[in-house]
């Protein structure tokens, strides 16, 4: 076939696939006039189906690889890329169904529970730094969102109801650690991290038993993760988010 019709076919444009031919993305065929085979057409339906998931084209190149074409394999590759953009998208319409659900209950807000409220009213009021109050209030942020989409209908008693002087002062220090701990190295972090995380276990008052269950209700829920992630994308951020999975869900019998 000519490129008008391979481009036709595939729903795309002569000047989209002459793109392609430049990043090699697709393989230019020999002859005068061009005539492209089914395996050009297979090979540039995948490459338009990863860049319309939000691949970059350098990102297209490192999976796709070669600019030789299996067929076979092509097809197989797309349609397992086409069920995960299909699973994603499940997914984000099962959280906004949960959302609208939760929504409809009531014409206002879904509140926070009073526990968690008070809990961030507190630590507020034991810190004068500016800066250090947005940290606080972005994660109250961030819990209200996990909130309002159902993640914490069974976590909210990880808030004490009084919490103690000394896990109040812990868990400020456990913010101006995860504000600063972006300055460090991966090593030097990690080991930030793990002290961190000692010291909160043992001022948390949770048992052994109570951790692994409560923590695999949240993280096993989709998006859950995923949305903690994006509103921390640095990856001491990161690795402060997985030392601290690690400690309380993996590591407890």
């Amino acid at each position: 076939m000519l490129i008008k019709e391979l481009a036709d076919t595939a729903g795309t444009t002569v000047r989209t696939v002459r793109y392609y031919h430049q990043e090699e993305l697709l393989p230019i065929p020999r002859g005068t006039p061009r005539d492209y085979s089914f395996d050009h057409l297979v090979r540039l339906i995948r490459v338009r189906n990863l860049v319309a998931s939000g691949l970059s084209i350098s990102q297209v190149k490192k999976l796709i690889g070669s600019a030789e074409v299996d067929a076979q394999a092509e097809l197989a590759a797309t349609k397992r890329s086409i069920d995960e953009q299909i699973g994603a998208l499940l997914e984000q319409k099962e959280r906004l169904q949960r959302l609208e659900e939760r929504h409809n209950q009531a014409p206002t807000a879904i509140p926070l529970p009073q526990r968690i409220t008070n809990f961030y009213r507190l630590l507020l009021e034991r810190e004068d730094d500016p800066v250090m109050r947005k940290v606080i209030k972005r994660e109250q942020r961030m819990v209200e969102v996990l909130s309002h989409l159902g993640f914490l209908d069974s976590l909210d008693y990880l808030w004490s109801e009084d919490p103690s002087e000394e896990y109040l002062d812990l868990a400020l220090r456990m913010f101006r650690s995860f504000r600063s701990i972006t300055e460090l190295s991966y090593e030097d972090a990690e080991r930030e991290i793990d002290q961190m995380m000692d010291e909160h276990i043992r001022l948390s008052g949770f048992t052994p038993e109570q951790m692994p269950r409560v923590f695999e209700q949240f993280f096993g829920t989709p998006g859950g993760i995923k949305l903690i992630y994006l509103a921390y994308p640095h990856p001491n951020h990161k690795l402060y988010i997985r030392r601290f999975l690690e400690r309380y869900v993996l590591e407890q019998p």
